[in-house]
């Protein structure tokens, strides 16, 4: 069971209560022995602080998009599943204003069995203020960006069902291909979240999408 979660600077917890300590026989007093300690044996999870996490299919783009909007230099292949582990950038708002992002290890329908580089990661969703899902119209790992979404929504629920309570949107990367914008309107893919169509490599539509995402946290905060 959980103990305590820390989530501020600061934030502390007293475990168990330490031993006391015994007293010698100077002056001819009775030596008294010390009092032993209490033991516990805990569990250490450590758990990433950001506000914003980007989900996604292999290759959709996530690190592109990462370094785009907060420099964070995340290492960018064109194989699948060349991010090993989480990586975070800030984005820096108009307002002075921070928000944290963090990108975690691609999904695809075979993660749950540890396939890919699997889904414990998926652990740090559990502070997630927004999950940005992220598709892209020519994926190797989804017919469709229905069943990319499908697929996404389905680890998420399989590894903790709350984690479809997060609030959502979904990211179309690759828009700046003519095959990727042709694809996309012959699906007329329409979902009921709020939906972006984006080019993290040329850097179009992230305006947009950068600005629901503050004004969404904002709403969190409220």
């Amino acid at each position: 069971y959980l103990i305590r979660d820390l989530i501020r600077s600061g934030d502390e917890v007293v475990l168990v209560e330490g031993g006391k300590g015994g007293g010698g026989n100077e002056g001819r007093k009775q030596a008294e022995p010390g009092k032993r300690g209490e033991e516990v044996e805990v569990v250490l999870t450590w758990k990433i602080p950001a506000e914003v996490f980007l989900v996604g299919l292999p290759n959709v783009g996530k690190s592109k998009l990462l370094n785009r909007v907060t420099h964070a230099h995340s290492k960018e292949e064109v194989y699948p599943f060349s991010t090993k582990e989480p990586s975070r950038g800030v984005y820096e708002t108009g307002d002075f204003s921070q928000v944290r992002l963090c990108e975690l290890p691609a999904l695809y329908r075979d993660s749950p069995q540890g396939r890919g580089a699997g889904v414990n990661f998926l652990k740090h969703l559990e502070r997630a203020k927004l999950i940005l899902l992220m598709l892209d119209p020519l994926n190797a790992f989804a017919s469709s960006l229905r069943e990319g979404h499908e697929i996404l929504l389905e680890v998420l629920g399989h590894y903790q069902k709350s984690f479809l309570e997060i609030p959502h949107a979904l990211v179309i990367n690759k828009m700046d291909l003519a095959e990727a914008r042709q694809r996309f309107e012959e699906e007329k893919f329409r979902p009921a979240s709020p939906l972006f169509l984006i080019s993290a490599e040329t850097g179009v539509g992230i305006d947009a999408l950068m600005h629901y995402v503050t004004q969404r946290l904002k709403q969190v905060h409220v």
